[in-house]
């Protein structure tokens, strides 16, 4: 299992491809589907372990 550090770490760094790929493509673009889903999903693992 990963520490809040190196999670808080990811998700950072999927929110900065995020912006990336908004500025580049658009808000309703696949890609930055993805990465939003990805950082939400970091998100809550951060929650689920911070709340432990």
């Amino acid at each position: 299992m990963k520490d809040l550090e190196t999670l808080e770490k990811e998700h950072f760094r999927i929110e900065q491809l995020a912006c990336e790929a908004r500025d580049k493509f658009g808000i309703n673009s696949p890609v930055f589907n993805m990465y939003y889903r990805m950082m939400v999903e970091k998100e809550i693992e951060m929650q689920e372990i911070g709340g432990k």
